[in-house]
């Protein structure tokens, strides 16, 4: 992956509704992959959500993904 430079410590967060293209596009610039390795590999589900998180501290942190593609919401419907 790649290393981002937070240059101020920050707790906020950032909620993305959108196709899931723009969310393959996402990972893989945060993740350094191409985009058709993203879309080859994890083939994003309607309404599923996913959850990166990045160090609220000052310095270089790297993106984690805390949960990819998750539809537990949709359990039972």
């Amino acid at each position: 992956g790649q290393l981002y430079n937070a240059v101020w410590p920050n707790s906020k967060d950032l909620v993305f509704f959108c196709h899931g293209g723009i969310i393959s596009a996402l990972l893989a610039h945060i993740m350094n992959l191409s985009f058709s390795q993203v879309v080859a590999h994890v083939g994003i589900k309607h309404t599923s959500i996913t959850k990166v998180h990045f160090s609220d501290k000052e310095g270089f942190c790297a993106a984690q993904i805390e949960y990819l593609n998750d539809v537990h919401h949709l359990c039972g419907l």
